[in-house]
């Protein structure tokens, strides 16, 4: 898989590379999230823990900015498929492995953006 314009973050131990706007269509992924294990050295592709009432992640983007505060991975903005920029503001609890989407929908912010930095 190639990816252009995904980010790499650093917590405890692990990589984790998210986006890159993969062709979904063609990989059927909703989203590329690979994590790197310093450790023993491999990657693998990130999975949820099964949660019946998780269904939403962000979707597939590229020039977003990420960052980790405490024990989440918060990114924003990006360019999503053909929709255009984005102001989605995204938190992944590395805890639980669930996302939530943060700040409701239209309020104020930075607005949508990509190829930004954090």
């Amino acid at each position: 898989e190639e990816l252009e314009q995904h980010s790499m973050v650093a917590h405890k131990g692990f990589l984790y590379v998210f986006g890159g706007l993969l062709d979904s269509a063609f990989t059927m992924s909703r989203c590329a999230f690979w994590v790197f294990d310093m450790v023993k050295q491999e990657w693998v592709q990130f999975q949820e823990k099964a949660n019946p009432l998780q269904s939403q992640m962000p979707r597939n983007r590229k020039g977003h900015s990420a960052v980790v505060i405490g024990s989440a991975m918060l990114i924003y903005g990006g360019l999503v498929d053909i929709k255009g920029s984005s102001e989605e503001f995204w938190s992944l609890n590395f805890g639980t492995t669930n996302w939530s989407q943060l700040g409701p929908s239209g309020s104020s912010g930075p607005g949508p953006r990509q190829s930004h930095s954090a």
